[in-house]
């Protein structure tokens, strides 16, 4: 009985032994998408008195306008804007700039994002309500001083 002589076409295994330019070959990316992307490092959130201040500033600004909010198209467009975002933290749904909760940001009027992103809200008329708002409070605390005395 003959042994098989191992050469590069016949091992034991039945695979061939590839020579360096095939190795070189194969290992090259077959196109630009063929590719390993890139391992991008988890974006870390701010620390939590950055957040604290962030959301602070913007809860003040909210409810001091009247709690007003955005039009279901504004806060459609500014959740695409959000998703399009390297700075979105996905697992947890944060911005990883300022650190608030983008699904309730989004839905305020009076809020921007902190790299500029979403399209500018007009808060002329909210300011006009609060005016119109003061004077009537005004008025009603005349009436009733005046009513007392």
């Amino acid at each position: 009985m003959k042994k098989k002589k191992n050469t590069k076409n016949n091992l034991k295994s039945g695979r061939r032994i590839l020579s360096v330019e095939e190795r070189k070959e194969m290992s090259k990316p077959k196109s630009p998408a063929a590719e390993t992307p890139e391992i991008k490092e988890p974006i870390k959130p701010p620390n939590v008195f950055k957040m604290m201040k962030s959301f602070g500033k913007d809860l003040s600004k909210y409810v001091l306008a009247g709690a007003p909010n955005c039009s279901k198209e504004d806060y459609k467009e500014r959740l695409l804007t959000c998703d399009a975002c390297p700075h979105l933290m996905r697992n947890v749904m944060r911005c990883g700039k300022c650190g608030c909760l983008v699904e309730h940001k989004a839905k305020w009027r009076t809020t921007t994002c902190p790299i500029n992103k979403w399209k500018k809200q007009d808060v002329s008329d909210i300011k006009a309500k609060q005016e119109e708002a003061k004077k009537k409070q005004e008025e009603e605390e005349k009436k009733s001083d005046s009513g007392k005395k």
